[in-house]
Order: C-alpha cells, then structure tokens, then sequence
C-alpha cells in the first residue's frame, strides 16, 4: 500500500509538473534502459520558454516524493537544442528509479518517466 501511494504522489506531482512545465523530457521513457559506459541519448521539447538560452540538466535517483540527487549532466545546455548525448559514467550504482530533470535549478522544473540504469 505504502509502494502504490508513493507511486500515486508521483504520478500527480509528474502530471502537474508536465501541465505547467517549461520543458517535456521525450527521452528516457519508462521501458529505457541506459547501460553504465555506453552513450545514452537525452530529447526534450521547449514548450514554454524559447527565449531562455542556457538550462540545466540533472540525473535524480530514489524515491520520488525524495529524489537524490546523482549528478548535473549538462550544467549550461542550450535549452533550443532539444537533444544531448553523453557518457554513462561507470560508478553508477545500477537501479531502475532513476530520472531526468531539466529547468532552472530552484525555479520550475520538469522530470522525465523512471528509468533503468544498468551494467
């Protein structure tokens, strides 16, 4: 009960932060697995601010209503670009509650679908 209540917190946080966000994160999606070593792809769409030129992207890990914080992927990206591949870095611990956040840190934010990292 405990599991399908957060999974709920989630979901409605995820819907209201996808109704007012600025960005859509298009990949990852959930069925994603991204293998520790390899390049992984990251897509997003500009929905609400074409004028903002630089955003951060980050990887969060756990709880949903408490994600960690893993690492910034992209410190200053050009938010028109839409699309960013990078490295997995090796020492991540493997997991399938990983996600993406692209936004202004302490500003609106935007979160993708859980993912898998794995070896």
């Amino acid at each position: 009960m405990v599991k399908f209540t957060a999974y709920l917190v989630f979901l409605f946080a995820f819907l209201f932060v996808v109704a007012s966000a600025d960005y859509e994160i298009t990949n990852p999606t959930a069925p994603t697995v991204w293998h520790k070593g390899s390049f992984a792809t990251i897509r997003w769409l500009n929905l609400g601010k074409p004028d903002v030129k630089k955003t951060v992207i980050a990887l969060r890990k756990g709880d949903p209503a408490n994600l960690d914080h893993v690492m910034i992927i992209n410190p200053s990206i050009n938010a028109n670009k839409r699309l960013f591949r990078f490295r997995v870095p090796k020492s991540l611990p493997a997991g399938n509650d990983y996600v993406l956040q692209i936004g202004e840190i302490g500003k609106q934010v935007s979160y993708s679908h859980p993912f898998t990292i794995s070896d």
